[in-house]
This record gives C-alpha cells, structure tokens and sequence, in this order.
C-alpha cells in the first residue's frame, strides 16, 4: 500500500484555507499538535459527504464501499485519494474511530439518498441528529479527545445538537437547489401552516410571497434561539471544545441575521460569506 502522508499537514491544511470556511479560523486556534489531525478529518470529509449526496451515480455501493475499507485501510493499494490518506492518518491517530462512530455517519448518509421528505419538525430533528449529530461527535473527539474522555461529563448530546443545527443551517442556505432535486428539508406541517407549498421553494427568488417570507423568518429565528439555548448548555465544555463549537456558532448566527436583514427568503441561494473576524 501507499504510506500514508508523512507531512499531513501541509497538504491537509491547504485544502481547508483553499474551501475559505470558517473552520481555516476554527484551525487556527487549536495547538499546533491537534491541527494536523484536525485538518485531515476535515480533508476525510470533505472526499466523503458530498460525493455520497450529489456526486456518485450509485450512492448506496459508493457508502457501502466505505463501510467496507474504513475497516480494512491496510489494504489500500495504488495511489491513494486525499480521502484514503486522510483515512488511514486518522486510524493511526485514533484507532477505534471507525468501529465506534464513521459507521453512524454512513447510516446517516444513507438517509440522505433519493427523494427527502419530513412531515414534520420531530423527523427533521431525527434525521439532521443522525447525519449532522454524527458527523459533530467524531470531529469534536479528534480535536479535543483526550479532554472529552477524561471527563465525567457526557458531552455527546448538546455536540449532537450542534451539529444538528450546523447541518440544518447548510441545507437551509441552498434549499431552492435541494428542492428541485426532489430534497425538502422544511417540515411539510410548517409549510402548510404558513399557506406555502413546496412548489414555493423552486419559484424565481426574486419576487417572494410573503407567506414564504414569513414561513423564512420563523425557521430562521428558532434556528437563531436554539444556537442561544445551545451556547448555555456549553457551560463547563472542555475550553478548546467550547472555542470550536462558539466560532462556527458564531458564523451560522451571523450569516442568519445578515440574511434576515436582507429579506433573503427559503426561494433563494444564499450566496457564500466571507469570515467577518480579523
């Protein structure tokens, strides 16, 4: 097999600052010995998620594919994708990684396939737990692992909540794309209870009904009160967790309200933001 990256960082780290995502600041601030590993979960993911939703013909035998090497990354053979790289630097990091938690992330990404739809809010929660819950828990354990299993306290609910609503927060800033691949991610009752259809989502962006707008402003604003209820539960997290976790809170609350005040509406592709901190 290939060995794997001797220098991570430099290539890992490279990918992340060329995405320009808040995670390049998230990175910054974490010791110097975690932001390898870090930059490499992120370079794992980032060869896994969106090929698994938008990219692969066959999604299912792409998911059932990685089910099957995170478990045998010794017999990679050939040229390795960054995505394999990264793989196998993450299992000599943290050798249960896969065992314990990728498995959940690639059941949640099997939720992701085809046609999605959620009657209401209680599905919605159930599915972005399963996909953005999981994906939260393994990244916040290889930035702050020895931390997190050091102490008493079960950290895993209010980082499955946060990466719930991170998800939520990415899906919502494209939902006229989504929509019109067959992928609504606003509850059907909620839609129907502001006098909205779905055929509303993929409507021209320019001139909004303003059930629509209304419908926009109340998904907005809860998601805004969950990041604030989200911050108190925080309390007592280990310091680097609580840093990462407040940046990209941060972010997503920013960009909301930034969106609000624009009269930005579900109908319309929120454009990428830059980083607003210096």
């Amino acid at each position: 097999m290939s060995a794997p990256l001797s220098s991570p960082n430099n290539l890992y780290i490279k990918l992340v600052r060329q995405d320009d995502l808040p995670f390049s600041v998230l990175l910054a601030g974490l010791p110097p010995n975690r932001q390898g590993i870090a930059a490499a979960l992120y370079s794992f993911w980032r060869g896994l998620v969106p090929f698994a939703l938008w990219q692969e013909d066959d999604p299912y035998n792409f998911i059932n594919s990685w089910r099957q090497s995170i478990f045998f990354a010794e017999s990679y053979s050939g040229d390795l994708t960054v995505s394999q790289n990264a793989w196998v630097d993450l299992q000599a990091y943290f050798p249960e990684y896969a065992r314990t938690y990728i498995l959940d992330v690639l059941n949640g990404l099997e939720m992701s396939v085809g046609i999605i739809r959620f009657s209401c809010y209680e599905h919605l929660e159930h599915y972005l737990m399963s996909v953005g819950g999981a994906i939260a828990l393994s990244s916040t354990l290889i930035i702050d692992a020895e931390e997190i299993q050091a102490s008493s306290r079960n950290f895993s609910q209010p980082i499955r909540k946060f990466g719930a609503l991170f998800l939520w927060w990415q899906l919502l800033k494209h939902t006229n794309l989504l929509a019109k691949e067959g992928k609504n991610f606003i509850p059907l009752d909620e839609l129907a209870s502001f006098g909205c259809q779905e055929s509303d989502l993929t409507a021209s962006s320019g001139n909004p009904s303003p059930a629509l707008k209304q419908l926009s402003e109340f998904i907005l604003g809860r998601l805004m009160t969950q990041f604030s209820m989200l911050a108190e539960e925080m309390q007592g997290f280990p310091p680097i967790l609580a840093e990462a976790i407040g940046v990209l809170s941060k972010d997503c609350k920013q960009e909301m309200s930034l969106a609000l005040k624009g009269g930005w509406s579900l109908s319309a592709t929120l454009p990428v933001m830059k980083s607003r901190r210096g």
